[in-house]
Parts: structure tokens; sequence; C-alpha cells
């Protein structure tokens, strides 16, 4: 024990003779030259015997062996992919069947978790890059269980990419900016909630079902943005940004949850027994096909509640197992979505 205790005194001596030799300067610090050493992020496969990772380049998605810890192989090279360039991978999600991958190479930040991109998909099988969407940026895109379509917003709009078919549908049209957002979450929802998406496909990939966000009388917060010129001003003006932001006491937005289906080309707005004042942080389909739950949060008493939708015209309780410690209740409600 004492030889131990010995090495731990003589070791913290080198350390604090090494830092005081070391000169320490404003530019170390800000530059990263203390930070600790890091893995790239690793992301397993759906086998759970491999894993991916993108290489120190950005221009490779390898997968590699849990087992061996050797490289297996290269998923998507950017330089030798066909079709839409691509400069690196900034990041990727797979499809369910892990045929295709949703990848972006960069990102304009909205607020601390969303942004916008280009996204790019690439089909492994042709080792072909195409463009979700040429109609401008996108954020939020999320494949559906059966991996032939995709949802994303664009402009506070919700939107589904056919892959198949290489159409794309616009689910929602009334979106506009500090007035509705439909499917991806407000200012509060991402801030509180750490939630960016607010949609989600049915285990059958017939539904999406996304929450509107009504904000038209959330009070408007403008701030000025230096270094950003306004169109007609000299650079030496700053810009400015608005947004809808609730400050304490004041409203937020107004909620509510629209089922769309792919078949008939439209939505239907789910009965939810909650107050205007509050909030539904998450919508998710349960693994039963057209099985949507939403947790509801009263803003007043912290209440908690869970709602269930189902599609089938005879509607039947599904019973949750209620946790044994509960903030208020949980209540299961059965709905139809579409007859």
């Amino acid at each position: 024990m004492k030889r131990i205790c010995l090495l731990l005194v003589l070791s913290l001596n080198v350390c604090l003779l090494f830092a005081a030799k070391q000169e320490i300067l404003l530019n170390s610090i800000v530059s990263g030259t203390f930070l600790s050493a890091s893995i790239p992020e690793i992301r397993s496969m759906q086998n759970a015997r491999f894993y991916t990772c993108i290489d120190d380049s950005g221009k490779k998605l390898i997968r590699y062996s849990y087992t061996s810890g050797k490289q297996e192989e290269i998923i998507l090279d950017v330089d030798n992919a066909k079709g839409a360039p691509l400069k690196k991978i900034l990041g990727y999600a797979f499809s369910p069947n892990e045929t295709k991958i949703l990848v972006w190479s960069e990102k304009k930040p909205i607020y601390r978790h969303s942004f916008t991109t280009d996204f790019q998909v690439y089909d492994r099988k042709r080792n072909l890059l195409e463009p979700l969407s040429e109609t401008g940026s996108q954020r939020d895109a999320k494949f559906s269980p059966d991996s032939r379509s995709i949802a994303f917003s664009r402009e506070n709009n919700l939107f589904i990419k056919r892959l198949d078919f290489g159409t794309e549908i616009a689910v929602t049209s009334d979106g506009e900016k500090n007035s509705i957002i439909n499917g991806v979450a407000d200012w509060v929802y991402e801030e509180e909630f750490a939630e960016t998406c607010a949609f989600d496909w049915s285990g059958d990939s017939k539904f999406l079902a996304y929450v509107k966000f009504n904000e038209k009388t959330v009070p408007t917060y403008t701030m000025p943005l230096f270094g950003v010129v306004q169109p007609g001003k000299n650079s030496y003006y700053p810009g400015s940004y608005s947004y809808k932001y609730p400050s304490a006491g004041s409203v937020n937005s107004t909620v509510s949850i629209f089922a769309f289906s792919l078949q008939t080309r439209s939505a239907k707005q789910m009965i939810v027994p909650i107050a205007d004042e509050d909030y539904i942080p998450r919508i998710r389909f349960t693994r039963y096909n057209n099985q949507l739950v939403s947790d509801d949060l009263e803003q007043g008493p912290n209440c908690f509640q869970n709602v269930l939708f189902q599609s089938e015209v005879r509607s039947k309780y599904l019973g949750i197992d209620r946790p044994k410690r509960k903030i208020c209740r949980t209540d299961v409600r059965c709905h139809t979505i579409f007859d």
C-alpha cells in the first residue's frame, strides 16, 4: 500500500513539474489542445455483428466486425459513388432494411439541435447517390419501416418521397414561418423536451402521424445578428432574426395531432383530451400496426397521460402497464384513425 501511495505522489509531482514548464496560452485553450482524445461515433447494424463509422477523411463509411475489430467493407466511398456529388459524409442514417442510406455533408443550424441540409439518398446496390429533394433544403428526414419512403420537413411543411417512383407527395401546405409548423418542433419543444422531429411512421408504412403547432398568438422576439448583411444595406449594419419566443407567463403554441394516409392522400385530426395550454412532447406508433400513442403533459399540475389511437373500425382496449410511481395519471384511450 505504501508503494502505491509513493508512486501516486511521484506521478503527481512529475505532472506538476511538466505543467509548470509548459506555457498555457489562450489560443491553446480555445483551439482544443487540452481536449481529451475520443473515438469516432459508431453505429451497430441490424444483425448486431457489425458496426459502422466514418473514417478520418470523412469520405468513407466503413463496416467493422465487433468480433475481430477488422474492417469488413467500405459501404460508401464518396469519391467512387455515382450520381450527385458529395464532398464528405457529415452524418448518415440507414434504412430499416439497410439497402439505402440517408447522408449529408453539411448543415445549417437552426436552434440547439435542429438544422437544415440537402439530404442525399445512397442506393447501396446501384452505388448511386441521388438528392432527396431538389426544391429546397430539408430537415428531420426519416425512412418508413418498409424502406420505400422518406418523410421530411421543408419550410414548416411535411413531404413524403416515394423512392420506388421518385415522386414527392405534399402532406401539408399550410406551413408558414412564425405561424404554423407541421411535423417539427417549435423553439420551446426543442429546447425543453430535446425533440426536433414531431412525426412518426406507422408499422405498415401506410400512415404518417404528425403534430401541428399553431404559434400565431405566441409573442415574437427579435434579436440582432452581427456580421450578417441585410439586403440593400451596408455591411456595418447588423442583421436581425425574429422568431416566436414565449417568455414566462405568456402563451405557448397550441398543438394538435393529425394522421395522413398514403392510400387516400388525406389527413384526419385526432381528438386529444388536452387543453390549449398543454403539451404533446412526443408521438410514437407502437410495434402493433397503426396504433399511435401520444404523451400528453398538462401545464399546471404537471400531470402526464398516455393517449392511444388505433385504426381498426372496432376499437378495443389495449392495456399499457402503469408505472408504480406516476406523476399524476395514465389514461389509455382508443380512437379510430381511419374508417
